[in-house]
């Protein structure tokens, strides 16, 4: 599912990261509504290409990271075909990855090298999470560029279990979603703080929907 979960952010968050006025009041949600947006949004996207763009920073003792900020795209074409592109600067290098599945098959390069065969899995976590609270909300609508958007919010406080280590700690975590007339997600917004650590992960994304330019072919036979 393209709209991932993540926690409750003030109003004057909105001009801070897009640059707009928001209006209307909150409006509480059950879980049930916001998930019928999320449904919505699916089939409104449905059959169609898309390209994500995105930046994610990290932010350590309070004061973001350089080397841990970096530039994300992410393209698929129905029914089976993605690109992903990773760029971050690395000890004052730029540093390009990019990977193209096609079905199951998956192939790999680095600052636009010779192409491979990518076998290496890129997915698994050692954290199993548990949802303590959440809540949702309409943020109402604002307007940006002349288009208006619908805003919404899901807010939880997870705990979370990491393999190997005693205890659970306390997460919080924040999705915000912007959805045009057209019924479709153009940016999406998702922050997720660690309390015990003064670690904050910040994505900001935009998407676009049947890009023209947009294919994705196998690299190599």
């Amino acid at each position: 599912m393209r709209f991932s979960t993540i926690k409750i952010m003030i109003v004057a968050a909105f001009v801070a990261v897009f640059g707009v006025g928001v209006f209307a009041q909150d409006v509480a949600m059950t879980r049930a509504e916001w998930e019928k947006v999320l449904t919505t949004l699916n089939k409104a996207s449905e059959g169609m290409s898309f390209r994500q763009s995105a930046v994610v920073e990290e932010v350590i003792d309070g004061v973001p990271s350089p080397e841990k900020t970096r530039q994300e795209i992410l393209e698929e074409v129905p029914p089976d075909r993605t690109r992903q592109i990773g760029t971050v600067i690395i000890n004052g290098e730029v540093e390009r990855t990019e990977w193209i599945t096609i079905g199951d098959r998956s192939w790999t390069r680095t600052n636009n090298g010779r192409w491979s065969i990518d076998n290496s899995g890129r997915s698994g976590d050692d954290r199993a999470a548990i949802v303590a609270a959440e809540g949702y909300s309409s943020k109402g609508k604002a307007v940006l560029a002349g288009v208006e958007y619908r805003i919404y919010e899901k807010a939880e406080r997870l705990t979370v279990q990491r393999s190997g280590v005693i205890g659970r700690e306390n997460q919080f975590a924040t999705t915000i979603i912007w959805i045009d007339r057209d019924g479709l997600c153009i940016r999406e917004f998702y922050k997720l703080e660690f309390p015990n650590t003064k670690y904050i992960y910040r994505r900001t994304a935009t998407n676009e929907y049947n890009p023209k330019d947009l294919k994705i072919e196998a690299p190599m036979k």
